[in-house]
């Protein structure tokens, strides 16, 4: 079942909204999910909305720069 969900980066210069449904989460591989003991899940990108900071975003690619993600500058 989705639920609408509010959301920001750690500084809160990044604010969101997403739908989704988080009844069958991931355990996210990088060292620092690793260690806080984060999951993740993925939802469409019509059921994102980036409601401020989009001039805070910088792209982040790690391991075999294959995949762009997108994380708050000042964080």
């Amino acid at each position: 079942m989705s639920t609408t969900y509010q959301g920001g980066c750690h500084c809160g210069a990044v604010r969101y909204e997403v739908t989704a449904d988080i009844s069958s989460p991931i355990a996210c591989n990088c060292s620092i999910c690793s260690k806080t003991g984060t999951w993740l899940t993925f939802a469409p990108a019509d059921q994102f909305t980036l409601q401020s900071g989009e001039d805070n975003l910088t792209d982040y690619q790690f391991n075999k720069n294959i995949i762009h993600h997108l994380f708050c500058k000042t964080c």
